[in-house]
This record gives structure tokens, sequence and C-alpha cells, in this order.
């Protein structure tokens, strides 16, 4: 995780250096996100004393490259706070803007990782940390305001996979947190 943040901050500062033409941005975005929340009792019948929250807020912070008119890349990190998790995604994608319309489509991977904050059963949390692939698509709406500066909107979905265990003396069960979907508005600078 720190190396990533590392190397984020590195393509930052070594991309300033060597701007020209605008090919270079850096974005903040932030907006609405949604996990899917799947419990499966695996011996006995577990009751939970939290229920885990499917809806949380997001921030994300980008830096990004303009290979021509129509492509561009980003590296990300995406920070998600739920009631019960904190989710951090560490994250490329490859983007195509479409010649019609200011709309661009693209693929996502990366890796995501989730920090559990409540227990969903009155014991403490044993496991707090997990992490899992991640990868999705999106689709975005950018607005030039001028030659430097955009506004954004984007819809992503991402497909990961966070395991959690949960077990008391008589039960156990399962609790899979996955399908990711955030909603986010944000503006970004070219340099």
């Amino acid at each position: 995780m720190k190396i990533i943040v590392k190397l984020v901050l590195i393509f930052l500062l070594a991309s300033m250096v060597y701007a020209s033409n605008n090919k270079y941005f850096i974005g903040v975005s932030t907006g609405m996100a949604y996990m899917n929340v799947t419990k499966t009792d695996q011996t006995g019948s577990l009751v939970l004393t939290n229920q885990p929250s499917t809806k949380g807020i997001g921030i994300n912070i980008e830096t990004g490259y303009e290979f021509n008119k129509s492509i561009f890349m980003t590296g990300e990190i995406e920070y998600q706070k739920y009631d019960d998790v904190k989710l951090y995604n560490y994250l490329i994608s490859l983007n195509k803007r479409l010649t019609s319309i200011p709309i661009y489509l693209g693929i996502v991977t990366g890796m995501s990782t989730i920090e559990l904050t409540k227990s969903h059963i009155n014991l403490p949390i044993t496991d707090k940390i997990g992490k899992s692939f991640a990868i999705g698509c999106q689709i975005g709406y950018e607005k030039p305001i001028n030659n430097k500066f955009s506004i954004f909107t984007q819809y992503r979905f991402l497909k990961a996979s966070h395991k959690t265990i949960l077990k008391t003396q008589s039960a156990q069960s399962e609790l899979v947190r996955d399908d990711y979907s955030t909603l986010n508005i944000g503006f970004r600078w070219r340099y």
C-alpha cells in the first residue's frame, strides 16, 4: 500500500517536471459509494448485532496521462468510508473518449484493501484487514472549462471479493463484500 502511494507521488512529481502540451493531469472527485454484502450461515444461524452497511461516501485522487485526444490512463487512490468498514482501492484505468459526444469508457484494475472498523457480533474483531484483486469498468462525462481545467462525473463498477468470517461458540457465518459502485463528481487540472 505504501509502495503504491509512493509510486503515484513519484509519477506526479516526475510528470510535473517533464510536463508539456497539457498531456498530464491531476484530479480529485467525491461522491456516493455502494457495496453488495451477502451473509451465508455455515454452521448454525448467527444473528448480527450490527448490520453491515452498504452505502457510504468516497473520495478519489488521481494522476493521469493523455496519449492523444481520445485515449488516456489514470493511476488512482480511492477511499470509501462506510459505517462498519473503510475501503482503499489502488487502481489503474485505461479510457477511450467517444468522438461524437464528451463521454469516455474505461477498464479499471488494481488492488482493493478493506479495514473492518466495527464488529457485527458482540465479540472483538480478529481479522481487521483483507485484500483482493479488483477489476471493473467505468463511464464518465468530462466538460472542459478552459485548456487547463475540466469538471467530470463518473460511474464506476468494481468486482472484488472481501470475505469476513464471523464465529461464536455455536455458529459461524461468512460475510462477502463485493460488487462496488461509485458515482463521483470532480475536477481535473492539466499541466
